[in-house]
């Protein structure tokens, strides 16, 4: 899978409250979801994702400045990712690719992604 070439070596950021994360189109043009954590919760609100749909994660931390701004909307912190039937697949740290929704479980916050049946 040549788009896990690209991210195998990215790391999924720890997300503090208040972290923006956008889901966008490999080119970084179109926005697909976007959401922001709050109380433990990332809800991801924009329309459906398709399965296959190869995507990026941008993530704008807490508190970023301009240059923080700046350089994960030109995709220089972009994570590839690919929508599977059971979530958004990424790249981990290691190199493997693990699903998002976990990835943030581990931190201790739970992912909505769109069209995700409300609690």
């Amino acid at each position: 899978m040549p788009w896990l070439l690209m991210a195998q070596a990215a790391t999924f950021p720890i997300l503090a409250p208040g972290a923006e994360v956008r889901l966008v189109s490999p080119d970084l043009l179109e926005i697909h979801a976007t959401g922001r954590v709050e109380d433990g919760l990332l809800t991801l609100v924009g329309d459906a994702l398709p399965v296959g749909l190869e995507l990026r994660v941008l993530v704008f931390p807490a508190g970023a400045d301009d240059a923080d701004r700046a350089a994960a909307a030109a995709g220089a912190t972009a994570i590839a990712g690919r929508v599977q039937p059971d979530g958004i697949l990424v790249a981990a740290p290691s190199g493997d690719a693990r699903l998002l929704r976990a990835i943030l479980a581990e931190q201790g916050i739970v992912l909505r992604l769109p069209g995700d049946p409300r609690p």
